[in-house]
């Protein structure tokens, strides 16, 4: 069987070192802050100098190195942690760390887009029914029209912003009719309930879209709504199926993804809590001991 991944005794034992070695640095500084403070014969501005620089940042640099080797050895820790989750729950033993986290990531963020375009499609039906609200004829006639023509305007002419965001908004609606087209045709791939309902959601959709596009604000207030909730409609449809379809990938990368920043932010707050200590022991506990020393 090929290994696949890191060896967990090797960054346990990597981690161990580096723990070992934050000590040891710990300990060397302690000791040279020591050594400077008891120089008691070394007096004059020069030595004054030198034990103020030492208290106040070689020791807090030794401190904030040994901070970082400790940081870097729980962060080996959690890898193998990880390795030994991962080789656990895969019987082909490939477990890949934060690697493993990419195919839920995408697969997390085609799922928000696709429930942002979902929404943004439910929300611009608002614009359709303002204009239902206006009579068809008359003076209100005139407010029907420019409330339909801004709603037809944002699914297909594309909204407001950059040229990159314009371009997308634009090609949105013809992609969504080509999709939902492909759907009603040639089947969404899936068995029983699920295909029939797809076949008709894209159905509804590709004619939503088609009349959108071809009519534009020569339509109708109905019609144009109408065809409106069937884009809506196939948007929501297609979102609800992917997120249920990979609800186990995203479910995953939100949990490692929480689990991890919370390791993380705790790791670092944890470390700037320690650098905070250790300057604050170097300032005080060296420049007493450099003030005593040079007066």
């Amino acid at each position: 069987m090929a290994f696949v991944g890191a060896d967990v005794d090797q960054l346990r034992e990597l981690a161990a070192e580096l723990g070992a070695g934050a000590g040891e640095l710990r300990d060397l500084g302690a000791q040279l802050s020591a050594a400077v403070a008891a120089a008691e014969h070394w007096q004059g501005p020069d030595a004054t100098r030198a034990k103020d620089e030492f208290g106040s940042l070689a020791q807090v640099q030794m401190t904030d190195v040994a901070g970082a080797l400790e940081t870097a050895g729980r962060f080996l820790e959690l890898q193998a942690d990880e390795q030994d989750q991962a080789s656990g729950e895969s019987t082909g033993g490939s477990g890949y760390g934060w690697l493993s986290l990419i195919p839920g990531g995408i697969a997390t963020a085609n799922a928000i887009k696709k429930i942002y375009s979902a929404a943004k499609g439910v929300a611009g039906l608002s614009g359709f029914f303002a204009a239902l609200r206006h009579p068809a004829r008359g003076f209100g006639a005139l407010s029907r029209f420019e409330k339909l023509r801004d709603a037809i305007g944002a699914l297909v002419g594309g909204t407001k912003g950059g040229a990159v965001a314009r371009l997308f908004s634009r090609i949105s609606l013809p992609l969504t009719g080509i999709t939902a087209a492909k759907d009603a045709i040639f089947g969404t791939g899936y068995e029983g309930w699920r295909d029939i309902a797809g076949r008709g959601f894209g159905a509804v959709g590709a004619i939503g879209a088609g009349v959108l596009l071809v009519g534009g604000t020569a339509l109708a207030a109905p019609v144009a709504t109408a065809a409106a909730i069937g884009v809506a409609a196939y948007g929501v449809w297609s979102a609800g199926n992917y997120v249920y379809d990979n609800r186990a990938a995203i479910g995953d990368f939100l949990s490692r993804a929480w689990e991890g920043g919370s390791t993380w932010v705790g790791t670092q707050a944890s470390g700037a809590v320690d650098a905070a200590k250790s300057w604050v022991q170097g300032f005080l506990g060296g420049g007493r001991r450099a003030a005593g020393a040079g007066a």
